[in-house]
């Protein structure tokens, strides 16, 4: 049994996550777990996601039947333990400490005998799942009476999904119900609720992503092979859209629907909705998906950034028959091995056995280029293979398709996709004037708004296309009444033609050498097309004004590295005509591509190892990827390569693998995986400030959630390693460092994906920085600064009850010790003065929240009206 430590109420909150993690992990029940719950005897002031405090549990009477009313409410009782439950074992596993009141929080003890094969067993009958609960009665200590502990172990990664609730609780007689049928409920902090927004499902299905703050490492997610199409080059970020993501994740996690059709006009953002959610996935892995297979049948596409229809350069099918081919051969079929004979029907089965060993998600876009005879027979076959998937319970792989039409699809098949509605549209405009330059000056009044979103029905296409219109001269009101009256997809069209029509020949060349090229070097690029440093400075700064390319990899050795969007590369041929020496310039492009290597010989080099890693053969697939290496020295996609299977070593080599990305990195690799590969690497080696380094570079190249989750993380296991080493000054800094990167991403909004556990972060964060700059400062003459450090953590909108009543004690006790000293000094009036006023403002923030006691804002008006009278004595004494 663990020796009870004294300070053990003082560790920080992330170490007590980290022990009572590994006791969930162990399935542990023991003093251990009191003991970090209830330290000293004393159960904490607070709850979390890993635990909570109750009275009691349903126990019925011994010894006799129990009357009806009394079954009734054991029922209603035993339901919300049953919520719980569940909560806890889709989240993190959990305990529930029983023989604890709430208010005050005291042990009052609990000792009957809890059956818990009675509360596993409606847990069976509610979800249909089996949760291996377990209870034991322990004592705190020897002075107190014993309290029972009620372990949920947490749910594994699996393709089922998590726990969903398959029958309503049982009503109370207002009507009241613990949970309802079809319901998801996870573990959110102090509170047991249901699963709501995108971020709850990413949370609950993806790989590594249920695992306590710092309990363990995080894992490389297993979805090795994934295709998605480009973005539009004038996609900023996606406004709006939550409740598509959240029906998309809601359907993901259903077991019993295979297919979703998302259908709706076309602009309407169908496809960006479907690769957003895709990206999701991609991070995660979820449901024991191993690929992404994304196919087309869109010969062109619309890109409002550029006002034009472009060629894909791509069609994956052309009717159901290719559709199946083309999957097929996805699924790792050689196009050889398919036979030219076989039906419909019998490629149809050979695709379900495919994905049977490989679970995919697979998105079907654009499926009305196809006949509308071919999109009903695909839509068909599509809902038909997946259905066969069906294993344990669950359908191993998944479909979406984009349409204009219905196709016949069930309601449970169907998301009708429409245009943003006004607030969401009002956003998008504004964020669009914004990276367009326009200023917010464009579309000033209501009424113009209204009639600008009544024009567009909302289409994010249409409203970028008409902006880009005002941006080449017309007003607002003359773009959208030329746009209505005409024929829009013409005046796109002959929108982007001013634009190329704006270039001089030389700026023409340049950015055809580009698009031949897709990148380069600026040295290189300037070499092709034989310009004077003055002139192709001049020329590059116009291309980039237009956005035609971009500056993006300055890191690279000897100059600037420049890219192209490739939808914009594919106007190569209109430039071409533009041009009078097409032919020499692509000779050159050609002799700078041999120079710099096949990338093709990379591409297959990439499909060979991760083959390789499919089945396991992780040691063959690193030989093949040092030798790539070797033989293309300067390729980062290999080096990225090469990390990675440094990481997949069934002894993984952190160092090697480190070395490798920062060779990736510094070679110009923008493969996706790079950062989170590295920040992987980093987190294996504990190395925390270099943590902290590439997930601001990771920042850099794509802001994320995840991104500022590491960077906390890492500044947050500096702190504690600085508190372990009695270094409580540079402790508490770190500590608040994190807390206020985390608080600076939720007031930008840009913490999709990790709401609530960058929330437990910051929270833990600034109560730790709280609690060390509370047991450091002694003297009461320096009180004044545990009351600044609550003041910084509700600043950061953490905001507790128990941090604002130990700061008005610390701010009053430095009263105290100024009152007794000889002299009143001005400048001592003032720093409490301005201190009073933020007491006065956390006031405010409190009469505006519904979540706070009128007991703690009858406290903090007491104490602000009493320290101000105090103030007013004291400036008396001064002026006397």
């Amino acid at each position: 049994m663990t020796e009870i430590k004294p300070d053990l109420d003082r560790i920080s909150a992330f170490e007590r996550v980290k022990r009572l993690s590994q006791c969930i992990f162990e399935g542990r029940l023991c003093r251990d777990v009191i003991e970090l719950l209830i330290p000293n005897g004393q159960p904490l002031l607070y709850e979390k996601a890993l635990w909570d405090y109750k009275r009691s549990l349903p126990v019925l009477s011994e010894g006799r039947k129990p009357h009806r009313t009394e079954s009734a409410q054991h029922a209603l009782f035993l339901s919300e333990i049953v919520k719980d439950a569940v909560a806890f074992h889709n989240a993190y596993g959990g305990y529930l400490i029983i023989g604890v009141r709430d208010s005050p929080r005291e042990v009052i003890g609990f000792d009957k005998e809890f059956d818990i094969d009675a509360l596993n067993a409606a847990v069976k009958a509610a979800t249909n799942r089996d949760i291996d609960c377990h209870f034991a009665l322990v004592e705190p200590t020897l002075e107190h009476s014993k309290v029972g502990l009620l372990y949920v172990p947490r749910r594994q990664d699996s393709s089922i999904g998590p726990v969903q609730f398959r029958k309503n609780a049982p009503k109370s007689g207002t009507g009241k119900m613990a949970y309802r049928k079809g319901d998801i409920y996870l573990r959110d902090g102090h509170e047991s609720r249901p699963a709501e927004t995108s971020d709850d499902y990413v949370f609950l299905c993806c790989v590594g992503r249920r695992l306590p703050t710092l309990a363990m490492p995080r894992q490389e997610s297993s979805l090795v092979s994934y295709t998605l199409p480009p973005k539009d080059p004038g996609f900023i970020k996606l406004v709006g859209r939550s409740e598509y993501f959240s029906k998309l994740w809601e359907w993901l996690v259903d077991r019993h629907t295979p297919v979703k059709l998302l259908s709706g006009l076309g602009g309407v953002g169908k496809t960006t909705i479907a690769r957003e959610f895709v990206e999701q996935v991609v991070l995660g892995s979820p449901l024991g998906l191993e690929r992404v297979i994304w196919l087309s049948a869109k010969p062109r596409f619309f890109t409002a950034f550029r006002d034009k229809y472009i060629e894909t350069g791509r069609v994956d099918f052309s009717d159901c028959r290719s559709l199946l081919i083309t999957l097929l051969e996805e699924l790792a079929t050689p196009g050889e091995l398919i036979d030219s004979d076989l039906t419909l029907e019998e490629l149809a089965e050979e695709v379900a056995e495919a994905l049977l060993l490989l679970p995919s998600l697979i998105v079907v876009d654009d499926i009305d280029s196809l006949s509308e005879e071919e999109q009903s027979s695909a839509f068909h076959q599509i809902i038909g293979i997946v259905s066969k998937t069906f294993v344990g319970g669950a359908t191993r792989s998944k479909a979406i398709l984009t349409a204009r039409l219905d196709l016949g699809a069930s309601p449970n098949q169907l998301i009708r996709v429409q245009g943003l509605p006004l607030p969401e549209f009002r956003e998008f405009v504004h964020m669009s004037l914004e990276s367009l330059e326009m200023g917010a000056r464009t579309v000033t009044k209501s009424q113009q708004m209204k009639r600008f979103h009544k024009v567009t029905d909302g289409s994010p296409t249409f409203a970028t296309s008409i902006l880009r219109l005002v941006k080449l001269g017309d007003n607002i009101d003359l773009a959208l009444t030329h746009w209505r009256g005409g024929d829009g997809e013409e005046a796109r069209r002959f929108a982007f033609e001013k634009e190329i029509d704006t270039l001089t020949e030389s700026q023409v060349r340049t950015l055809f050498a580009l698009c031949t090229l897709g990148e380069s070097p600026t040295h290189e690029l300037r070499d092709i097309v034989e310009s004077n440093r003055t002139r192709f400075q001049d020329d590059i700064g116009r291309l980039s004004k237009f956005h035609l390319i971009a500056n993006d990899r300055p890191e690279i050795a000897g100059g600037a590295q420049l890219s192209i969007p490739t939808s914009i590369r594919l106007m190569s041929s209109l430039l071409r005509e533009r041009i009078h020496d097409p032919r020499k310039i692509e000779r050159r492009c050609a002799g700078a591509r041999r120079k710099g290597g096949s990338r093709a010989d990379a591409g297959e080099t990439i499909r060979r190892v991760v083959a390789l890693w499919k089945y396991g053969d992780v040691s063959d697939a690193l030989d093949i990827a040092n030798l790539a290496c070797s033989k293309n020295p300067g390729d980062g996609d290999l080096q990225c390569l090469l990390g990675r299977c440094y990481l997949r070593l069934s002894e993984p080599d952190a160092s090697s693998a480190d070395s490798a990305f920062r060779g990736a990195k510094e070679k110009g690799c923008k493969r996706p995986e790079l950062m989170g590969s590295w920040i992987e690497a980093k987190l294996m080696l504990k190395d925390w400030n270099g943590l902290i380094d590439v997930s601001r570079i990771a920042d850099e190249r794509a802001p994320s959630a995840d991104n500022v989750y590491f960077m906390a993380r890492g500044l947050i296991e500096l702190a504690s390693l600085a508190e372990v080493s009695g270094d409580s000054i540079t402790a508490s800094r770190r500590y608040l460092e994190a807390g206020r990167e985390i608080q600076k991403r939720f007031s930008k909004k840009a913490v999709t994906g990790r709401v609530n556990e960058l929330l437990d972060m910051k929270t833990a964060a600034l109560e730790s920085y709280v609690r060390i700059v509370d047991r450091i400062t002694t003297d009461p003459n320096k009180y004044i600064d545990v009351w600044i450090a609550v003041a910084n953590a509700h600043e950061c909108h953490v905001r507790r009850g128990h941090l604002i009543r130990l700061g008005l004690a610390r701010l009053q006790g430095w009263w105290d010790e100024v009152e007794q000293r000889e002299s009143a000094i001005q400048r001592t009036a003032d720093a409490m003065s301005a201190q009073l006023n933020t007491l006065d403002s956390i006031r405010g923030d409190y009469y505006r929240s519904s979540q706070v006691s009128t007991e703690m804002l009858r406290t903090i008006s007491e104490d602000l009206d009493a320290l101000n009278n105090r103030l007013e004595v004291y400036l008396d004494k001064i002026d006397g």
